[in-house]
């Protein structure tokens, strides 16, 4: 099976799955309130949960996401910790990319601010889910975001269909509308012009965040 859609190692599974029993704790859900969340069958995640399947289906990842409203990368990223340094207070990191088609940036995402947005003109609930700027600079998403248009991220959780989103491959960034089928996730040009891309190993991509805004000077 493509590697989007199964974690068929050993490494793989107990990383899933000690994720999400730390959700589940932090949550006090119990194997059938995340079955009710999720849509997963009570019976498939009791296996799962009990290490018995080593076959986990990149579909029921995402389903298990966005029932914890958290981001996709923090069960398929191997790494220590999945998280986005976020700001303490009413300013968030600004990026000025050179183009925003392709956005070349570093690998370490810290070294992507180059300013603070003062986001203390929105109310608190508001400021809660922005942790990021992007400054529009040039007019390939026209007229949907227009240049010099700050888009506001939510790096916390997964987007769900329809969404437009922040995606990072091979170092670039792509800002794209989201979809998933039952095989594939689909990026779709946000105003409808140029090609889809569809992604079959989406082990290779990264999800930045979610855009839940728009910052016009």
């Amino acid at each position: 099976m493509n590697a989007a859609y199964a974690y068929n190692t050993h490494e793989s599974t107990y990383l899933i799955t000690n994720r999400i029993y730390y959700l589940m704790e932090q949550n006090n859900w119990s194997v059938k309130m995340l079955s009710d969340q999720s849509n997963i069958p009570y019976e498939t995640l009791k296996k799962l949960l009990s290490r018995k399947t080593e076959n986990t289906s990149f579909h029921n990842i995402m389903k298990i996401a966005l029932a914890f409203n958290c981001n996709l990368n923090y069960f398929i990223d191997s790494s220590d910790s999945t998280d986005i340094p976020l700001a303490h207070d009413s300013k968030v990191p600004v990026y000025y990319p050179k183009t925003s088609a392709n956005i070349p940036i570093p690998s370490s995402l810290p070294l992507l601010t180059q300013d603070l947005l003062d986001i203390s003109i929105y109310p608190s609930y508001i400021q809660e889910q922005i942790h990021l700027g992007i400054v529009i600079s040039d007019y390939s998403y026209h007229p949907i975001y227009k240049s010099n248009d700050t888009l506001l991220v939510n790096c916390n959780r997964t987007p769900l269909s329809g969404e437009h989103a922040v995606f990072l491959h091979n170092d670039k960034i792509y800002i794209r509308t989201f979809f998933k089928s039952y095989n594939s996730v689909i990026l779709e040009p946000i105003n409808k012009i140029g090609t889809n891309i569809i992604i079959r190993n989406f082990e290779e991509w990264k999800i930045l965040g979610c855009i839940v805004g728009i910052h016009k000077l």
